[in-house]
């Protein structure tokens, strides 16, 4: 989905809802960049041009919003054109279903405990169903290069999470899956949990299952202590291998040995 394809959709939702006096707030900023080139060592010289818009108020209740940011940049040394990066442009929606249910469309950034990324697509939060949440995302991943924005038709990333906070217990258990073309490139089970154990003592846990590889390929424990007022220690345990995407040459290698 394109830029102007998610232009559009936005556009066609709007017109569901009865937009009232909107509230527009825009942040620009400009940039002047000279550096040297690190492959032909000549002098560049760039000029970027970053703007933020927020549009709040949509609805009488508020809780309608759009929010867009991008970049504009060109090399003044070089004739090419203008390069571009839309970094987010999305509708957010608050609140459906009695507050139960938040709704997310277009370029937006999503995470989990698994894995996470810029997607153009949607996401669907059910909230205040008591102690338990659940999310749920997915869409075309977007991917950029140094300057602009990747072209990657055949990138996909879907995740789906559910958290608990009861009586200052946080789980969260997260399933991802990320597709190049019709291949599943990376397929990451997480899981996070914290908490008190007695008195003035509490735990961490964050750790990642790498489902192809069959291993743990991240694993983090953590103890966090206040003996007295204004003092806090800590103490972890943390290992990792590095991970590729099973479509990389690299993932050939048998990487989960140099944890």
């Amino acid at each position: 989905m394109g830029k102007l394809k998610i232009l559009t959709v936005l556009s066609v939702l709007l017109y569901a809802f009865h937009v009232y006096s909107a509230e527009v707030q825009f942040t620009s900023s400009t940039q002047y960049l000279w550096y040297n080139n690190l492959i032909t060592r000549d002098n560049e010289r760039d000029i970027a041009e970053y703007l933020k818009v927020n549009v709040n108020k949509l609805t009488k209740d508020d809780k309608l919003a759009i929010y867009a940011y991008g970049r504009l940049n060109k090399q003044l040394t070089s004739s090419d054109d203008l390069d571009a990066r839309l970094y987010y442009l999305y509708l957010n929606y608050e609140g459906l279903l009695n507050d139960k249910v938040n709704l997310t469309l277009g370029r937006h950034y999503v995470y989990s405990n698994s894995l996470s990324g810029i997607i153009d697509g949607g996401s669907l939060a059910v909230t205040n169903i008591g102690p338990v949440g659940l999310k749920f995302s997915g869409g075309r991943e977007v991917l950029f290069t140094e300057r602009s924005e990747l072209s990657a038709k055949d990138s996909y990333l879907w995740m789906a999470s559910a958290y608990s906070n009861f009586k200052n217990y946080y789980l969260q258990l997260s399933y991802a899956v990320r597709y190049d073309k019709n291949d599943i490139s990376k397929e990451i089970i997480g899981f996070s949990a914290d908490g008190p154990i007695v008195k003035n003592l509490s735990f961490y846990l964050d750790t990642k299952y790498d489902y192809a590889m069959k291993s743990t390929s991240q694993f983090l424990l953590g103890l966090k202590a206040t003996p007295i007022k204004d003092l806090i220690l800590k103490a972890e345990y943390y290992q990792s291998f590095p991970s590729f995407d099973y479509t990389s040459i690299y993932s050939v290698f048998a990487v989960n040995k140099y944890k």
